[in-house]
């Protein structure tokens, strides 16, 4: 989520894909997640009207980017 609300007043529709200025701390879950042993799936959840109008070509370039700042 990127957005200057109050975390309390996020909304779905504020879902991006996560990046640099993620302020959920998703990166930091997730390294938590598997330090302690999860084997699970995450899932990508960008529920943003701006995500959805994204042409096939940025959609595979934000996700690689989510996924390369989530992993590596």
């Amino acid at each position: 989520v990127q957005t200057a609300k109050p975390i309390d007043s996020m909304l779905d529709c504020d879902r991006v894909f996560i990046t640099k200025q993620d302020q959920l701390g998703n990166r930091e879950q997730i390294q938590r997640l598997i330090k302690e042993g999860f084997a699970g799936v995450f899932s990508f959840e960008p529920f943003a009207a701006e995500v959805q109008e994204l042409s096939t070509e940025e959609l595979k370039k934000a996700l690689k980017e989510s996924m390369q700042l989530l992993f590596l």
